[in-house]
């Protein structure tokens, strides 16, 4: 299936691992390197399309969980949601013009992939501050699955 252009309007969250989550005096953060694109990345970042699934949000991240064969997610792991208008603005910010797009596969039928992501720590930093940084504990959403 061809990629599509997903719209600014909407959201996508990127699974956070237990590594990439702290907890300081009862308040919960995600730490930058979230979202550094790695060696296993193949040049992009990876999340998924919220929008893609019907319901509220917690309905969406349970979808994500269900769905995504590819995977297993820890429950002390989570996803970070943001918009990606926002997310694509803050880019640009720091030179990079990304795409987000929709690429559909059978084992992970939300995926989205963010194309000309650049690593940049101040970029990243920003990002997990304060706009991809709605943070929900897959914890959470086990109470509903």
């Amino acid at each position: 299936m061809q990629a599509t252009t997903i719209a600014n309007e909407n959201h996508i969250a990127r699974h956070i691992k237990k590594v990439w989550i702290v907890e300081s005096e009862g308040v919960i953060s995600i730490i930058p390197q979230a979202f550094e694109i790695t060696d296993n990345d193949d040049g992009y970042l990876s999340a998924n399309w919220l929008e893609y699934f019907a319901g509220t949000r917690l309905d969406q991240l349970s979808r994500i969980v269900t769905t995504t064969t590819s995977r297993t997610f820890s429950k002390s792991s989570g996803f970070a949601v943001g918009n990606i208008g926002k997310i694509k603005a803050c880019c640009e910010k720091y030179g990079h013009q990304i795409r987000v797009v929709h690429e559909h596969s059978e084992d992970c039928p939300s995926y989205a992939a963010l194309k000309r992501f650049g690593n940049n720590l101040e970029l990243c930093q920003e990002l997990s501050e304060a706009h991809w940084n709605d943070l929900t504990l897959v914890s959470q959403l086990h109470k509903i699955l």
